[in-house]
């Protein structure tokens, strides 16, 4: 292509000196000179760059793939089936071996690596299976890749320059052209931990965020049921038929009735805005304004499972209330607070924003913790407003709102956003409560495991905190 430009501007340029040239032509022959002369140029540098830095758009490698000869492999190099272009290979989440991607490994904060290379056949290994699934996500030839395969792909192929060493990578990668050499990542998980957590869980569906409030480090994402990353060509459909969801990651994505555990948020609000703790409890529950429906406590319920009567009348404080998961207390306390207060403080804990797990713009879906779904405006009616004060009604939140809701109460007021990558958790501390709010909400949840609803906790030696909770769920199991 080069040669034939340069010949054709040579032979114009030539003959547009051997015309005679009028006033008219002038115009028309310098402008189609500089015309051809541009033409030219535009191609050099771009021809030049696609050569240089070609290899570092994964567009590029797909035209390259598709229309280049020299990509294309033999049968033999296949190992069986018809040859085809080198992305068809027998391993799906293996590389092209003529491009020699040799991809960086993701380690968890103990150095132990949870994806990584095998180098001999560019195959991406997953040792930990399904029980780290949702954090490293995966990479394949057909179907894409999710989790941080996608979020690092750059910098896990080289891609990027931005210490010295993984400059000195950059340059190797596309100046000299040896093999593309990957960078390392490096998480605050700790993967035996998140593998003994997941097989605690599984099989049941749900979600367990081990989370450390004083600087914000994920050191569990736990979400069952999960996936086989190293399957994924074989079992994808599978997987996304499936109606238990495996590929959701519900830590982060799921949608829940919180019940009773947003009874701390209920009294954080109280707390801060110094409102009466002290409630009467009346016998026969409480029946919100404009609603027919009685608010009652689960007390009341399992007496009448025995077939006994529910005789217990009185006047609690929030501590003991608490203690007790009444929601009895908790309907009235929620009328009590009221629509502004909540919506006050709804974006103070988290449970109204969106959080990036790994620093990055909001693009990726399962490492990010978009809004809870919380239905409310300065016209919310008290009936709306005693249920959420329980945690029911227009509310759905995610499990990691929660994690970060109760990171605040731990960390007396200061929330420190959660995150992945060591690298992102600069700058990160907001003052969401009060210490005072925090202390008293504190007091109050050890009581729950030592004398209370949570009981089962307990563990000799240990001061554990807590707060069960059950909720009805509308939309039917998670």
């Amino acid at each position: 292509m080069f040669i034939a430009l340069i010949w054709l501007l040579k032979v114009f340029l030539s003959a547009s000196r051997d015309i005679t040239h009028t006033k008219k032509s002038m115009p028309v022959l310098l402008f189609t000179r500089f015309g051809l002369v541009f033409i030219f140029i535009t191609v050099v540098i771009c021809q030049s760059y696609w050569q240089l830095c070609g290899h570092l758009h994964p567009e590029f490698h797909q035209l390259q793939l598709r229309y280049d000869a020299r990509y294309r492999v033999q049968e033999s190099e296949l190992g069986s089936g018809t040859a085809e272009h080198v992305q068809v290979s027998t391993e799906s989440n293996q590389y092209p071996k003529r491009m020699n991607i040799i991809r960086g490994s993701i380690y968890d904060r103990k150095n132990r690596k949870m994806v990584y290379t095998d180098s001999g056949n560019l195959v991406r290994k997953y040792p930990y299976g399904e029980t780290c699934a949702h954090l490293t996500g995966y990479i394949n030839t057909y179907f894409g890749s999710s989790g941080l395969e996608n979020a690092f792909n750059n910098y896990l192929e080289g891609r990027t320059k931005g210490s010295l060493s993984e400059l000195e990578t950059f340059v190797r990668n596309s100046i000299i052209r040896h093999s593309m050499i990957g960078n390392d990542l490096y998480t605050t998980v700790d993967a035996e931990l998140q593998k003994a957590v997941f097989e605690y869980l599984s099989p049941k569906s749900g979600a367990v965020i081990i989370l450390n409030p004083q600087n914000g480090e994920i050191l569990a994402l736990v979400s069952s049921p999960s996936f086989d990353p190293e399957s994924i060509s074989d079992r994808f459909k599978v997987y996304q038929q499936n109606p238990d969801s495996p590929f959701l990651n519900r830590a982060t994505q799921g949608l829940y009735p919180p019940g009773s555990t947003f009874k701390v948020f209920t009294s954080a609000c109280a707390i801060e805005d110094g409102l009466d703790l002290y409630l009467d409890c009346p016998v026969e529950g409480y029946l919100p304004p404009g609603t027919n429906r009685w608010i009652r406590d689960h007390e009341y319920y399992e007496a009448q499972k025995r077939g006994e009567s529910y005789r217990r009348s009185e006047h609690l404080e929030l501590t003991e209330a608490l203690v007790r998961s009444s929601n009895v207390y908790f309907s009235q306390l929620g009328v009590r607070v009221g629509a502004l207060r909540f919506m006050k403080y709804l974006p103070n804990v988290g449970l109204t924003r969106q959080f990036s797990l790994i620093g990055h713009p909001l693009l990726y879906e399962s490492l990010i913790v978009q809004k809870s779904y919380i239905k409310i405006s300065e016209n919310t009616p008290d009936a709306f407003l005693a249920l959420l004060g329980i945690g029911q009604g227009a509310i759905s939140v995610r499990p990691l709102h929660m994690a970060i809701l109760y990171s605040i109460v731990a960390n007396n007021g200061s929330l420190i956003k959660p995150h992945l990558i060591p690298e992102t958790a600069k700058g990160l501390v907001e003052i969401s409560l009060s210490g005072k709010t925090c202390q008293k909400l504190k007091d109050a949840l050890y009581k729950v495991v030592e004398q209370g609803t949570g009981q089962s906790l307990r563990i000799p030696g240990l001061k554990i905190a807590g707060k069960t909770g059950t909720a009805d769920n509308p939309h039917g199991l998670p």
